[in-house]
């Protein structure tokens, strides 16, 4: 078993949490493309794939309500038919952005 004090692990998920304005800025980035005129599917993928990382390494870290959000968001972005219909995956986007903001 892991000991989840040990100094290593502490500093993992410190530096884990000096990422998070990092990732602030990477979603916020995708959210505006995706909410472009000319979004794309590709554009669409990139959010989605980002979320699905975000979703496994903050909930290793112990962020799990960002977890969470970053997995709904992702469900979400997966039920997307066309790039015109994207305001409930602006929405969820903009809500694991604001928990992200909240821990860094």
């Amino acid at each position: 078993m892991i000991d989840q004090d040990s100094p290593q692990v502490l500093a993992l998920k410190e530096r884990y949490k000096s990422s998070l304005e990092e990732k602030v800025q990477v979603l916020s980035d995708h959210l505006i493309a995706i909410e472009s005129e000319e979004a794309t599917l590709d554009e669409l993928s990139e959010l989605r794939s980002f979320l699905h990382k975000l979703a496994g390494s903050s909930g290793m870290y112990g962020y799990d309500d960002i977890s969470a959000a970053s997995r709904e968001a992702m469900l979400v972005a997966d039920q997307v038919d066309s790039m015109t219909n994207l305001g409930d995956l602006s929405v969820m986007t903009s809500e694991v952005v604001k928990l992200l903001q909240s821990h860094s």
